[in-house]
């Protein structure tokens, strides 16, 4: 298969900067602005800090994808990153949420043993990570103050990097992707489409299919599965134009898997008008009418 999936562990502070900052520009650029928890200068308290407001902006985490390479960036260089890009005043930040993944894991009801093999199966992306990075996830929310600078910044680093952006989002315009992240959340944009139950058929064959983007996926090829490839669209909703999209081909036994899609696409395909907000209501129009039919 063609562009399958890779994994990577960024403990180096160029390459944790390089990483953040593409993809704090393609959120930017691409995904809805959320009301977010940001220092935002105001109201400042006897000690003269100032505390947190509500402001415009996004959120990343130490763990996301960028260029079909699945990051996980070491606690201490993505919190380097943030304090120096904040102090320059290039962004406004506020460390949100630590999450423990075996917390996470056991509020959904899974056992010891099941948390146990996650934290296996983790460790195996990421064999250099440390225990710390690999059993912790960290919620940054922030606002861009200066894209030019922080461009800036990035152009030696595209430049330096390069091996990891064949796809960079900033030249050649990316509009559009899936992702699929550790708490099994299929998110267009940043926005929730579906979320699978645990290792169930949906879980397993969508694991499968997004690791392998840009190529024609086979029902045979994922291990013990039996379920209908339609089927499985279907439940994770895509449906309509996101089917149509991401999955311009699909049979029960074979789908097509385009990840993702870009502004030249977009035209071939007659839709270069279409944008975030789009795909907003399709996605909103998509789980009320689930909702709906959950009621009946």
């Amino acid at each position: 298969m063609m562009n399958e999936k890779q994994y990577l562990y960024v403990d180096n502070y160029e390459e944790a900067l390089f990483f953040l900052a593409n993809k704090m520009i393609e959120m930017e650029e691409n995904y809805p602005v959320e009301l977010v928890r940001v220092d935002n200068g105001l109201n400042k308290g006897a000690d003269g800090e100032s505390s947190a407001g509500l402001a415009e902006g996004w959120s990343i985490s130490n763990y996301f994808t960028f260029n079909n390479i699945e990051c996980l960036i070491s606690m201490k260089k993505i919190g380097k990153v943030m304090e120096d890009l904040n102090k320059s005043k290039i962004i406004k930040s506020e460390a949100d949420v630590w999450y423990s993944l075996s917390d996470m894991y056991r509020s959904e009801g899974r056992n010891t043993k099941e948390v146990y093999e996650e934290g296996i199966k983790i460790g195996q992306y990421y064999p250099k990570a440390k225990i710390s990075d690999i059993n912790f996830e960290l919620i940054v929310n922030f606002q861009i103050l200066s894209k030019s600078r922080l461009l800036k910044i990035l152009k030696p680093l595209n430049k330096k990097f390069i091996k990891f952006n064949d796809l960079n989002v900033h030249e050649k315009g990316h509009s559009f992707a899936v992702d699929y992240n550790w708490r099994r959340e299929i998110k267009i944009n940043g926005i929730l489409l579906s979320k699978p139950d645990f290792c169930s058929k949906n879980d397993i064959a969508f694991s499968y299919i997004f690791k392998h983007p840009n190529s024609v996926i086979k029902r045979e090829e994922i291990p013990d599965f039996s379920k209908s490839l339609l089927r499985v669209l279907d439940d994770l909703g895509f449906k309509g134009l996101i089917k149509d999209l991401f999955f311009p081909g699909s049979t029960k036994d074979v789908v097509s898997f385009v990840n993702p899609i870009t502004n030249v696409q977009l035209k071939t395909m007659n839709l270069n008008t279409l944008n975030v907000n789009d795909i907003k209501k399709e996605i909103e129009n998509i789980r009320n009418k689930r909702s709906g039919n959950k009621r009946k």
